[in-house]
């Protein structure tokens, strides 16, 4: 066999990864909302939270996140005392609460907060996150009249600044409002930038599963899956799903969901990967007799033939992508009998130089394309090998990598800035400013290229860029041509580099527009 692969990176849309592996320390949660009635009364259709709790008390749970509307029906301390305390107050300890609109029922939620204390997180914030074995948790407000959910709001940049410094794997949120029953759409949006998984809620009094999905509600292969858990114990319909809790497994890559009822019946079950994607398992092998080729692989130095990646614009333009979804593409030769299937891998560093585990992407696929969904602020490299119908595997091919960009609310503003979300920039949001000396800053950055994606236009203005205090380039943001978009590039290092950036406005009452900042460790 000679098996010839190259792999090539090009602009596009999402695919789906495959399950991972179980492990037996993974951590195990529960979850459910809309809890506690104030009586101790059960029937058929409500006040069943002893029984839901009881499942949370044999299940030996990690963590029970509690999705709102906890104490029905106003909230009040002396009702939590009372109710919620002698049911799911048996796991309070490991208790990760968000609050629903009954908890405000009383002022500031005061009862809610009064209640859990450090578990919710500040007081009348409501919003929090924490890491739980390989996954990244978001308790997020829903509660928009009373925290603001809106696009620019304290919660939605605080989100997007927490989900770009804990970039993991796999990332859950979790709040009270279910679909569109409160304007949570900019966090929505923040959370799927972020290529988050998993979103959980309640207030609809039921059980729902849904399949992945963007923050407008449209479906996407490369959004996240909600599940709708309203079935703490206040209340349901009587033609509606159980009283019941959903159970998480959380793998290094994947989880498992199981939605147990009050009878101990699993109503509801599977298992999926984080993002990004992947394929299938693959297919049963081919059994068909191969042909007669026993030759072994061909030695790796004559094994590849040249490959490039074909993104167009500038060159440096093409070590950075400025969406977060992209096609690799790449393919192999074979003299004798063919080329069957390929594996794709890939390694993801993030902007402060971690790199994670070599991933497998696809394994024995017969595709020589598939879609890539990415976290901003990371470079993932790639790499390929083929297999012949004579079951002869390649080696890998050398890696080829790109970045995407870390955005413009990844950064921390000092002085006069204005973020605005402006439809076809970089994850649609934009950093300006006219005021001379204001900075955006990032600390811990690790790097082998630095660059800017900034908006040039007629009258803009300038900023200088500082490395480790000192001055690596300044940029005149200024243009004849129609307002654009490009990537600047910075500087090269021969080395993996670790500093603060900072980018200051130097001109004075002229615009200037930041758009990211693009850090690559290759």
């Amino acid at each position: 066999m000679a098996l010839r692969t190259g792999i090539a990176v090009l602009a596009a849309f999402a695919f789906l990864a495959a399950p991972g592996a179980a492990a037996a320390d993974d951590p195990v949660i529960a979850a459910a909302g809309d809890i506690a009635c104030a009586s101790f009364t059960a029937t058929s259709s409500s006040c069943q939270q002893q029984a839901t709790s009881d499942l949370l008390v044999a299940g030996g749970y990690s963590k029970v996140l509690s999705l709102g509307d906890q104490q029905y029906e106003n909230g009040t301390l002396s009702d939590f005392n009372t109710y919620y305390e002698a049911s799911w107050g048996r796991v309070k300890a490991i208790t990760a609460p968000v609050p629903g609109n009954h908890e405000y029922q009383t002022s500031g939620a005061s009862g809610y907060y009064d209640y859990f204390g450090p578990l919710a997180g500040p007081s009348g914030q409501g919003y929090y996150s924490f890491d739980l074995g390989a996954w990244h948790l978001v308790g997020l407000n829903s509660n928009c009249s009373k925290v603001s959910c809106s696009a620019g709001s304290v919660q939605e940049q605080w989100l997007r600044s927490d989900l770009a410094t804990h970039p993991r794997e796999c990332v859950l949120a979790f709040f009270h409002h279910a679909n569109l029953t409160a304007p949570t759409t900019a966090l929505r949006q923040a959370f799927f930038d972020a290529g988050g998984d998993v979103i959980l809620t309640g207030h609809t009094h039921t059980y729902r599963r849904y399949e992945l999905r963007d923050a407008n509600l449209n479906a996407d292969p490369a959004g996240y899956r909600e599940f709708i858990v309203g079935t703490g114990g206040k209340s349901r319909k009587a033609s509606g799903p159980p009283f019941g809790i959903l159970q998480l497994t959380l793998h290094s890559s994947s989880y498992d969901w199981r939605f147990i009822s009050i009878t101990g019946v699993t109503d509801d079950s599977g298992s999926a990967s984080c993002n990004p994607g992947g394929s299938p398992p693959p297919p049963p092998p081919d059994t068909t007799p191969p042909p007669p080729d026993t030759t072994p692989p061909a030695p790796s130095n004559d094994l590849f033939t040249p490959y490039k990646v074909s993104l167009g614009g500038p060159a440096f333009e093409r070590s950075f992508f400025l969406r977060r979804t992209f096609v690799v593409n790449w393919s192999a030769k074979d003299d004798e009998s063919g080329v069957a299937n390929y594996d794709v891998r890939y390694r993801r560093t993030d902007w402060r130089g971690s790199s994670h585990p070599i991933r497998s992407w696809l394994h024995a696929t017969t595709t020589t394309g598939a879609s890539f969904r990415g976290a901003p602020g990371s470079t993932y490299c790639f790499s390929t090998r083929a297999r012949d119908r004579a079951g002869n595997v390649s080696p890998w091919s050398p890696r080829r990598c790109t970045a995407l960009p870390l955005d413009d609310r990844a950064l921390t503003a000092r002085g006069a800035w204005r973020r605005a979300g402006v439809s076809g920039s970089y994850l649609d949001t934009v950093s300006t400013s006219r005021a001379n000396r204001a900075a955006l800053v990032r600390f811990g950055v690790r790097a082998r290229r630095l660059a800017l994606v900034v908006t040039r236009c007629p009258g803009c203005g300038t900023v200088s860029v500082y490395w480790n205090g000192s001055r690596l380039r300044t940029v005149r943001l200024g243009s004849n041509l129609r307002r654009n978009r490009q990537v600047v590039h910075l500087a090269a290092f021969d080395h993996l580099v670790r500093g603060s950036i900072s980018i200051r406005v130097t001109s004075v009452g002229r615009p200037v527009a930041i758009d990211g900042l693009g850090v690559a460790s290759f």
